[in-house]
């Protein structure tokens, strides 16, 4: 009985979207995040902006040099521009093509791109886990961006804007990527106790600059991973989910509106 009481206990804690962890998934994501940050360095860099000391995570979004990049606040309102940090600490000019501070964003453009920029693709989500790319405040000469491996809280309703990471460490207009890695949202404003961040296509629909430049969003090809870990039948009887649990998951998708 005690252990029925604990298990009880424990399930309310939940999110609302139980997930058994299983090795094979575990393998999955890790290979997949080990294959994605072999990428980083062709379809990301390191932004800061003149006379702000922090830098951000950013990514290529097209082959003329479109980078999506967090927006930044310039020192009291004036016009500075943006600076990509290069991996021996040089710093390069980029234009500002247009600034979306409600989003937390802002379009720049690298006036002579390398060639061996790539693109990242655009998705739609998919997958209850995901990547995030991060760096330090105030990165080292050199620091390439680090991933950090998150999960949704739940699975987002079809009419949502917006996606729900665990975790409340990113800084604002940060890119997320799912296991394939392709873009399909960037951070917004976080909360106690989680993460929002708008998907996509509701970014495009918000900032009308990206429209002519992303690519169209496709489904990511995300088939061949275990999306959806199998469970058995010992492990299903180990899974307690209340009605208290139940109504209470309702009742957080009804409270958080979208963005």
């Amino acid at each position: 009985m005690k252990t029925i009481l604990i298990a009880a206990a424990l399930a309310s804690l939940l999110p609302a979207q139980t997930i058994t962890w299983t090795k094979e998934h575990e393998i999955s994501v890790q290979n997949s995040a080990t294959q994605f940050a072999s990428n980083l360095s062709s379809q990301m860099v390191i932004v800061g902006r003149l006379g702000l000391s922090e830098t951000r995570p950013a990514v290529v979004i097209s082959l003329n040099g479109h980078i999506l990049s967090p927006f930044l606040p310039s020192i009291d309102g004036e016009d500075a521009p943006y600076l990509l940090y290069r991996i021996d600490g040089s710093r390069i000019e980029l234009e500002t093509v247009a600034e979306n501070p409600k989003r937390f964003v802002s379009l720049l453009k690298i006036k002579q791109p390398p060639p061996e920029l790539v693109p990242v693709r655009v998705s739609k989500t998919l997958d209850h886990t995901v990547l995030v790319p991060t760096t330090a405040p105030i990165s080292s000469i050199g620091e390439p961006p680090s991933l950090f491996v998150d999960h949704l809280e739940f699975a987002p309703p079809e009419e949502a804007k917006a996606l729900r990471l665990d975790s409340t460490l990113y800084t604002l207009g940060a890119p997320v990527f799912d296991l394939s890695g392709a873009l399909i949202a960037t951070t917004l404003k976080g909360r106690e106790t989680n993460t929002p961040a708008l998907m996509i296509q509701w970014l495009i629909a918000d900032f009308p600059e990206l429209d002519a430049i992303l690519a169209n969003e496709t489904i990511s090809d995300l088939e061949a991973l275990p999306l959806a870990p199998k469970t058995t039948q010992e492990e299903a009887r180990e899974i307690v989910i209340s009605p208290i649990t139940r109504a209470r998951q309702r009742f957080i998708q009804k409270s958080h509106q979208n963005p």
